[in-house]
């Protein structure tokens, strides 16, 4: 009688959780019109890459308005390194429609918790945006309630969603 084992490296862990930030990606854009594929691509491979060589700590989607710029959405990702996640769950994409959030403009921001690694990885050519440091937006005046997590391995994600109270 054989036995087998399965190990996931944590590139396997980053790819699982970055599909899932991926749909959720997918599900703004397909909602909103509010960037475009290749675009969300591109984030979703960065982010993974800043997953698999764990150089970000956090991650947030904002969704303005194109008119005025005033924000009306927002989503955060937290990572948790040891997987201590509860309710990593999540079903991703499931966004539910806004009419107000039509036609709007999604920019990301990322904080670093290695940035000469994230750097080292930028000067080598491996990331596909050209990420500029920048402050995040204020949340104040929104509403925040947890929207989950993604877990794979010793790898979590939690998400909080940002709601515009207006």
């Amino acid at each position: 009688m054989s036995s087998l084992t399965r190990s996931e490296s944590r590139t396997d862990n980053a790819a699982r959780v970055a599909r899932k930030i991926l749909g959720d990606l997918q599900s703004l854009v397909r909602l909103y019109d509010c960037s475009s594929e290749t675009e969300i691509q591109n984030y979703a491979h960065d982010i993974q890459l800043g997953l698999e060589h764990s150089c970000i700590s956090s991650f947030k989607f904002y969704i303005s308005s194109k008119v005025n710029g005033y924000l009306l959405e927002a989503y955060e990702y937290i990572i948790n390194e040891n997987g201590e996640i509860e309710n990593a769950n999540a079903t991703s994409g499931r966004h539910s429609y806004n009419e107000k959030l039509l036609n709007s403009k999604l920019d990301i921001n990322i904080s670093l918790k290695n940035r000469d690694k994230w750097e080292e990885l930028k000067k080598s050519g491996k990331t596909k945006i050209s990420w500029v440091p920048g402050d995040g937006k204020d949340l104040s005046g929104m509403v925040s309630q947890s929207d989950g997590a993604y877990k794979s391995g010793a790898l979590g994600v939690s998400r909080t969603a940002y709601r515009s109270i207006q």
